[in-house]
């Protein structure tokens, strides 16, 4: 038959107070700290998670940040577009204004050295005809004479 040896249960015995120790010693603290790594594993990931999710948000949040600004200074372009426009405008209307303003000045010049012009015509006409008429009474004249007159007195004018 089999016989049972004391060093067996020695043996059987030892390995039980082994397991009874690692179980106190070793175990416990192992599970627990596996345990305490599988918790901040999962608290890790659910972190992980939400930084994901808030960077999502913050990547839509910039996105329309970057719309907003565009369009506001699409805006600022028109805005800029139309008062150059504006100012375009009234420097054109400006310098119309000048251009008439001009044209009038020199019509009013013109027209005063058209008059001047006619003022000195006439003097000398008064002054042609009273020396005509005054040497026309002084002298009888035919109509031969009246021409050769009237030419000296035209070429003498013509001289001064």
């Amino acid at each position: 038959m089999i016989s049972i040896d004391y060093t067996l249960i020695i043996v059987v015995l030892n390995f039980i107070l082994l397991l009874i120790v690692l179980n106190k010693l070793l175990f416990k603290s192992i599970s627990k700290f596996l345990k305490e790594r599988q918790k901040k594993i999962e608290q890790d990931l659910i972190n992980a998670e939400d930084a994901k999710k808030k960077a999502a948000e913050l990547v839509l949040l910039k996105e329309e940040e970057f719309h907003k600004s565009a369009q506001e200074a699409r805006k600022l372009k028109e805005i800029a577009k139309h008062e150059a426009e504006k100012n375009a405008d009234s420097l054109i209307q400006s310098a119309k204004f000048k251009e008439r303003e001009i044209l009038k000045e020199t019509e009013s010049k013109l027209e005063r050295e058209r008059e001047k012009a006619i003022e000195e015509i006439k003097a000398d006409i008064i002054g042609l005809v009273s020396s005509v008429t005054g040497k026309i009474l002084a002298k009888d004249l035919n109509n031969e004479d009246d021409k050769v007159f009237i030419d000296q007195l035209i070429s003498k004018r013509g001289q001064k």
